[in-house]
């Protein structure tokens, strides 16, 4: 799943405020190298620290399996 966040600025009056819109969709192979970076930036401590992290270094070919 692919998670999209929008949001938008609102001004009434005096007051600002903000409006999210998130909308979920199935993940498609042209995501797999956004994920690939996600899942690094998330798991790369957890490498450091244990020495291999099941998350961290996916490869895109095991991504589209």
């Amino acid at each position: 799943m692919i998670l999209h966040l929008n949001h938008q600025q609102l001004l009434n009056g005096n007051n600002l405020a903000y409006i999210m819109r998130i909308d979920y969709r199935q993940a498609s192979l042209e995501d797999a190298e956004l994920l690939i970076n996600i899942y690094d930036a998330s798991f790369y401590d957890d490498y450091l620290r244990y020495g291999s992290c099941p998350g961290y270094g996916l490869k895109k070919e095991k991504m589209e399996e």
